[in-house]
């Protein structure tokens, strides 16, 4: 917050508002019920409150000018919607990996040794 950026929990992104000249002012969210109970610090009570009081309001308009999308795996709802409001997208490059187990005793020895 201190830098000007804040994080929405249980927040869901709905609109970029019709972004101009690739330059996001303002976006739309609603709010879901947070999953974030019961850690028992007073800054987790106070985030609940907070995300409570937004699920009670069900959206709301956040003016801004930046956006940072943190989406994770499961966002074909997100760039669903990018595509719709006219966002230019790129695929990633593909990559694929491999994973190789070895005894630990193996590890160790050519480790420690």
């Amino acid at each position: 917050r201190e830098l000007g950026g804040e994080v929405r929990f249980g927040a869901k992104l709905t609109s970029l508002n019709n972004p101009t000249n690739g330059t996001v002012k303002k976006v739309t969210v609603s709010y879901l019920p947070t999953t974030e109970r019961g850690l028992g610090s007073e800054m987790t009570r106070s985030i609940n409150e907070a995300a409570e009081m937004r699920a009670e309001m069900g959206s709301e308009d956040i003016e801004c000018d930046a956006v940072i999308l943190a989406t994770g795996h499961s966002a074909r709802d997100v760039y669903t919607m990018l595509h719709e409001e006219g966002i230019p997208l790129s695929p990633k490059g593909f990559a694929v990996g491999y994973r190789i187990e070895h005894p630990q005793h193996l590890i160790n020895s050519l480790q420690y040794s």
